[in-house]
């Protein structure tokens, strides 16, 4: 391994629960996703660094990797890691960075792939592109799709299969050719060009790994390719009903440590005894339970958004 570990997601819990952390679309917040992932690695696997293996980063701010069957075959020393990667190949002996050496029976080069995303990988589009390129350096540039499937400069064209993220390929790709359809059929007619332009931007900016508008990391941006798909009957509302359920986890946390601080302050004899020197009066009964409601209000809010949005 040359780069950075990637977080290896089983797919069952600690417990034997069948896990749905990365399922695309899902209206709980992504740090609230990233904490249960956390806690199902701690839980089944201990701490990462033990198996040289530490990710950097959230669990679901990356691509996604699947296998129940990883860490603890590296435990049992099934599978060994070596993280310099390899300097040579002399017959059946491979020679490591680090210059240790191993005899192979067969090596497997596990390259995986990039999505085809620069002017150059599609020359059936060079005319078309140079025609409406500013300047010479646009002729060969990174294409940045409009929902990960099309280009706001060729008209009547759709791009499908050219994805990843933490759904499948076939089911984004499914997706997309919904899209497509929709778009095909007037269902659901694309905006103009620099109104994509303008979302890609955004896209760009808050959502999309990489710079690369055909990854589907984020749930926002995936919500946004299901309600072109005609799964999803509103993404914003969803997106709306995230941070409020985000703004009322944490209106609620706020409201238990209140009610904590409340219930020491008159509870422990000698915090109250150094109140009552200092002259000091301290009630956070009111701002507990007002906290404590706008959780349950923001909660609710959250559901209905999403409900309606779903």
């Amino acid at each position: 391994i040359r780069g950075a570990p990637d977080w290896v997601f089983p797919r069952h819990g600690a417990f034997g629960e069948s896990l749905r952390l990365c399922g695309g679309g899902d209206d709980a917040p992504l740090w609230v996703r990233n904490l249960r992932a956390r806690a199902t690695f701690r839980l089944k696997h201990g701490k990462l660094a033990r198996y040289g293996m530490q990710p950097k980063g959230a669990p679901l701010n990356r691509r996604i990797v699947v296998s129940d069957e990883f860490y603890p075959l590296i435990a049992h020393g099934a599978i060994h890691v070596n993280r310099g990667g390899v300097k040579s190949v002399a017959g059946d002996v491979v020679t490591f960075q680090d210059g240790s050496k191993r005899r192979f029976d067969a090596v497997v080069l596990c390259t995986g792939y990039d999505v085809a995303t620069s002017a150059s990988a599609h020359p059936y589009l060079k005319e078309h592109l140079a025609s409406v390129a500013r300047n010479a350096s646009e002729v060969d540039a990174n294409l940045q799709f409009y929902l990960g499937c099309f280009l706001p400069d060729v008209e009547r064209c759709s791009f499908v299969g050219g994805c990843f993220g933490f759904a499948a390929v076939p089911r984004i790709a499914e997706l997309q050719a919904k899209a497509a359809v929709n778009v095909i059929m007037g269902v659901r007619p694309l905006p103009d060009a620099e109104t994509q332009r303008r979302h890609i931007r955004r896209a760009l900016a808050f959502h999309v790994q990489r710079g690369n508008t055909n990854v589907y990391t984020a749930n926002a941006y995936y919500r946004e390719l299901l309600e072109a798909a005609g799964e999803m009957r509103s993404a914003g509302a969803v997106h709306l009903g995230v941070k409020a359920k985000g703004l009322g986890a944490v209106a609620g946390v706020l409201g238990l440590c209140a009610k904590a601080v409340h219930a020491a302050c008159h509870r422990s004899r000698r915090i109250k005894n150094r109140l009552e020197r200092q002259n000091v009066h301290v009630d956070l009964g009111p701002a507990a339970q007002a906290l404590g409601a706008s959780a349950a209000a923001l909660f609710a809010a959250g559901a209905g958004l999403s409900r309606f949005g779903g």
